[in-house]
Protein backbone atom coordinates (compact mmCIF):
# COMPACT_ATOMS: atom_id res chain seq x y z
CA UNK A 1 0.00 0.00 0.00
CA UNK A 2 0.93 3.20 -1.02
CA UNK A 3 1.68 6.75 1.38
CA UNK A 4 1.14 10.13 1.10
CA UNK A 5 2.66 13.12 3.45
CA UNK A 6 0.92 15.50 4.75
CA UNK A 7 1.46 18.28 7.26
CA UNK A 8 -0.49 18.57 10.21
CA UNK A 9 -3.79 19.12 11.32
CA UNK A 10 -4.26 18.30 7.62
CA UNK A 11 -3.41 14.84 8.31
CA UNK A 12 -5.10 14.37 11.43
CA UNK A 13 -8.57 15.60 9.88
CA UNK A 14 -8.66 13.92 6.94
CA UNK A 15 -8.11 10.35 8.57
CA UNK A 16 -11.15 11.82 11.50
CA UNK A 17 -12.79 12.74 8.46
CA UNK A 18 -13.45 16.50 8.91
CA UNK A 19 -11.61 17.31 5.70
CA UNK A 20 -12.91 15.07 2.36
CA UNK A 21 -10.60 17.04 0.46
CA UNK A 22 -6.98 17.43 -0.32
CA UNK A 23 -5.66 20.08 -2.26
CA UNK A 24 -2.77 19.74 -4.50
CA UNK A 25 -1.00 21.21 -7.55
CA UNK A 26 -1.35 18.27 -9.83
CA UNK A 27 -4.15 16.06 -10.43
CA UNK A 28 -3.25 12.15 -9.36
CA UNK A 29 -5.02 9.40 -10.99
CA UNK A 30 -4.46 7.01 -7.59
CA UNK A 31 -7.84 5.65 -6.48
CA UNK A 32 -8.00 3.70 -3.95
CA UNK A 33 -6.93 3.33 0.18
CA UNK A 34 -3.34 5.25 0.88
CA UNK A 35 -1.93 5.60 4.21
CA UNK A 36 -1.45 9.36 5.24
CA UNK A 37 1.45 9.97 6.75
CA UNK A 38 1.80 13.23 9.15
CA UNK A 39 4.99 15.29 8.37
CA UNK A 40 7.55 16.26 10.50
CA UNK A 41 6.16 20.07 10.87
CA UNK A 42 3.14 21.62 10.87
CA UNK A 43 1.52 23.32 8.04
CA UNK A 44 2.93 27.32 7.42
CA UNK A 45 -0.34 28.18 7.63
CA UNK A 46 -0.88 27.38 11.43
CA UNK A 47 2.68 29.06 12.10
CA UNK A 48 1.08 31.93 14.50
CA UNK A 49 -0.85 28.98 16.33
CA UNK A 50 1.29 26.19 16.06
CA UNK A 51 1.30 25.61 20.20
CA UNK A 52 -2.31 24.80 19.24
CA UNK A 53 -1.39 21.93 17.59
CA UNK A 54 1.53 20.55 19.51
CA UNK A 55 -0.14 17.78 20.64
CA UNK A 56 -0.86 16.07 17.17
CA UNK A 57 1.63 13.10 16.44
CA UNK A 58 4.49 14.05 13.39
CA UNK A 59 6.62 11.91 11.51
CA UNK A 60 4.19 9.33 11.76
CA UNK A 61 1.37 7.34 9.65
CA UNK A 62 -1.96 8.22 11.37
CA UNK A 63 -4.00 6.38 9.08
CA UNK A 64 -5.77 5.37 5.90
CA UNK A 65 -7.89 7.19 3.22
CA UNK A 66 -9.39 6.45 -0.26
CA UNK A 67 -8.82 8.59 -2.81
CA UNK A 68 -12.21 8.34 -4.59
CA UNK A 69 -11.86 10.72 -7.85
CA UNK A 70 -9.52 14.28 -8.59
CA UNK A 71 -10.80 17.52 -10.43
CA UNK A 72 -9.66 20.71 -11.54
CA UNK A 73 -10.65 23.10 -8.57
CA UNK A 74 -10.49 25.79 -10.82
CA UNK A 75 -14.09 25.49 -11.76
CA UNK A 76 -15.16 23.95 -9.06
CA UNK A 77 -18.40 24.63 -7.54
CA UNK A 78 -19.46 21.52 -5.40
CA UNK A 79 -20.58 22.52 -2.18
CA UNK A 80 -19.37 19.23 -0.60
CA UNK A 81 -15.81 20.04 -1.98
CA UNK A 82 -16.04 23.78 -0.09
CA UNK A 83 -17.49 21.97 3.03
CA UNK A 84 -14.95 19.01 2.75
CA UNK A 85 -11.98 21.57 3.04
CA UNK A 86 -11.66 22.56 -0.74
CA UNK A 87 -10.05 25.51 -2.01
CA UNK A 88 -10.18 27.60 -5.52
CA UNK A 89 -7.42 29.21 -7.05
CA UNK A 90 -7.48 33.11 -6.00
CA UNK A 91 -9.02 32.83 -2.52
CA UNK A 92 -8.38 33.13 1.22
CA UNK A 93 -8.83 29.84 3.45
CA UNK A 94 -10.70 30.07 6.99
CA UNK A 95 -7.58 31.63 8.37
CA UNK A 96 -7.50 34.12 5.85
CA UNK A 97 -4.32 32.66 4.23
CA UNK A 98 -4.13 33.56 0.24
CA UNK A 99 -4.54 30.89 -2.00
CA UNK A 100 -2.22 31.48 -5.14
CA UNK A 101 -3.13 31.51 -8.22
CA UNK A 102 -2.18 28.85 -10.41
CA UNK A 103 -3.22 24.69 -10.80
CA UNK A 104 -5.02 23.36 -7.73
CA UNK A 105 -7.31 20.17 -8.01
CA UNK A 106 -9.46 18.78 -5.48
CA UNK A 107 -8.33 15.01 -4.48
CA UNK A 108 -11.73 13.86 -3.44
CA UNK A 109 -11.31 11.50 -0.30
CA UNK A 110 -13.78 8.93 1.02
CA UNK A 111 -13.41 6.30 4.38
CA UNK A 112 -11.19 7.48 6.31
CA UNK A 113 -9.82 5.54 8.97
CA UNK A 114 -7.96 6.95 12.22
CA UNK A 115 -5.46 4.70 13.80
CA UNK A 116 -5.56 4.01 17.84
CA UNK A 117 -1.84 4.63 18.02
CA UNK A 118 0.71 6.85 15.43
CA UNK A 119 2.99 4.59 13.84
CA UNK A 120 6.82 6.10 13.32
CA UNK A 121 8.00 6.66 10.00
CA UNK A 122 9.79 8.85 7.63
CA UNK A 123 7.99 10.39 4.85
CA UNK A 124 8.59 11.17 1.42
CA UNK A 125 7.25 12.98 -1.26
CA UNK A 126 4.88 11.88 -3.83
CA UNK A 127 3.42 8.62 -2.86
CA UNK A 128 5.84 6.47 -1.37
CA UNK A 129 5.89 2.67 -0.23
CA UNK A 130 7.16 2.37 3.23
CA UNK A 131 9.40 -0.21 4.44
CA UNK A 132 8.41 -3.53 5.44
CA UNK A 133 8.40 -2.54 9.56
CA UNK A 134 6.15 0.23 8.74
CA UNK A 135 3.51 -1.92 6.49
CA UNK A 136 3.74 -5.10 9.14
CA UNK A 137 2.90 -2.15 12.33
CA UNK A 138 0.09 -1.08 10.31
CA UNK A 139 -1.27 -4.80 9.29
CA UNK A 140 -1.40 -5.13 12.88
CA UNK A 141 -2.91 -1.69 13.17
CA UNK A 142 -5.79 -2.31 10.92
CA UNK A 143 -6.31 -5.78 12.57
CA UNK A 144 -7.68 -4.37 15.81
Amino acid sequence: MKAITIRQPYASRIVLGEKRVENRTRTTYMRGTVLVHAGAVVHDHFAEVRDVYADLPLSAIVGSVDIVGSHSAALCERHSCFMGGGFRPGTEDALGNHIPDGPLFHWVLSNPVCFDEPIPASGALGFWQPGFEVREAVGKAVRR
